[in-house]
């Protein structure tokens, strides 16, 4: 799976610092560390961090578990 194939979409919340989920002020710039550790996980594998169908268990995966 490509991102720019057709179908595929960015979406947020693969990317979400998990302190981000409760208060995007408290965000600081670790979070984009988080981010770009994400974005790396994805540009080598082909797939998110954490799989879930919702949006809501994403976020509460990169809450909750063990990366």
């Amino acid at each position: 799976m490509t991102l720019a194939a057709p179908g595929n979409r960015v979406r947020p919340a693969d990317y979400m610092a998990p302190e981000q989920a409760v208060d995007a002020t408290a965000a600081d710039p670790r979070a984009d560390i988080y981010r770009l550790g994400c974005t790396f996980y994805f540009l080598l594998t082909g797939e998110a961090l954490f799989a879930a169908d919702t949006v809501m268990q994403r976020v509460m995966a990169h809450r909750l578990r063990p990366v």
